[in-house]
């Protein structure tokens, strides 16, 4: 199942032209343990922790099916919503306030908040060396 998801998140990424790839896999470890049911006291939910304004962003700006919230628990939703945040929307912020998109920088935005990212925010440099173990 991993695999397909993997395959199908590069799929994505070569169509749109990503800035970079980021692992849907490692990130799911890291946000998750690849739980699906995952929910945080940020309010974040599913394997990838997907926040209700990113989904508002998928639902505003991707041109794809509107997902709920819940369809954050359906592990294909959720790649689909995470792939294009992560490929699409986060760097698309990013060059807006002018700062380049990196693995680490989208990884920060995804963990922060692309805004407070592009503000300076780096917090999370943890979460970015967790992500990075999941690779090797």
């Amino acid at each position: 199942m991993q695999w397909l998801i993997f395959s199908a998140c590069l799929f994505l990424c070569s169509v749109c032209s990503a800035d970079v790839v980021i692992d849907l896999h490692a990130l799911s470890a890291v946000e998750s343990g690849h739980d699906d049911s995952a929910y945080s006291s940020a309010g974040a939910l599913g394997r990838y922790q997907i926040k209700p304004i990113c989904l508002r962003d998928y639902n505003r700006y991707s041109g794809r099916p509107r997902m709920e919230f819940s369809d954050m628990r359906d592990p294909r939703a959720a790649s689909l919503v995470a792939s294009w945040y992560l490929h699409k929307r986060i760097p698309q912020i990013l060059r807006s306030y002018g700062v380049a998109v990196t693995v680490e920088g989208v990884l920060l935005s995804y963990r922060n908040g692309p805004v407070a990212y592009a503000r300076g925010d780096r917090r999370g440099k943890r979460y970015v060396s967790r992500y990075l173990s999941f690779l090797k």
